[in-house]
């Protein structure tokens, strides 16, 4: 029988409501995301306005023990460049949906179930308030991708986003995903 010491033990992944003190360490998750994973396809140069967006109804962190180690944000669809899309595809206007937003996780953290989480939180945060989970995803986010469809989303179409569509970049081609439709009342 060894007396060596194994590994030390994770944290449980824990996923709480983000709150103004998040935003410093998940500025630089996300430099870090975008120099490791090219997540997002430009780093905005105001990180902290960008995580922060007004327009997001709810956004939650995902923690290991004490520290920050991704993010998720929920916002109404209207907008959104996926919006008809969506819509079409579903069969609901865009006041039916929520649009999932900056699922980032630190590259040093992943496949520790911090993104699943992350996910289920704005999945449970958009039916809590009557609404259908969607997403975009870059079509060159092939982890992401397989995230999304591990957990059942459904990709509903694929779409280019044109200049000037709230990115910085020419063109940004995307998948369309689906979460599960919002309990009937």
């Amino acid at each position: 029988m060894s007396t060596e010491p194994g590994p030390p033990a994770r944290a449980a992944v824990a996923i709480r409501r983000r709150d103004s003190g998040d935003l410093a360490p998940l500025t630089a998750i996300v430099e870090r995301a975008h120099a490791e994973r090219g997540y997002p396809a430009v780093l905005p140069a105001d990180l902290v306005a960008w995580l922060g967006a007004a327009r997001f109804k709810a956004s939650f962190v995902a923690v290991e023990g004490d520290e920050v180690i991704g993010q998720v944000s929920i916002a109404a669809a209207a907008g959104d460049a996926a919006e008809a899309a969506w819509s079409e595809a579903l069969g609901v206007g865009s006041e039916q949906l929520a649009a999932v937003k900056r699922l980032v996780v630190d590259p040093s953290r992943e496949g520790r179930g911090a993104g699943r989480a992350l996910l289920e939180a704005a999945v449970g945060a958009a039916h809590a308030g009557g609404r259908w989970p969607v997403l975009d995803v870059h079509d060159r986010e092939s982890r992401a991708v397989e995230l999304y469809e591990a957990a059942g989303w459904r990709l509903v179409a694929r779409l280019v986003v044109p200049p000037g569509a709230g990115i910085e970049c020419a063109t940004l081609p995307v998948r369309c995903y689906a979460g599960p439709p919002p309990p009937r009342p």
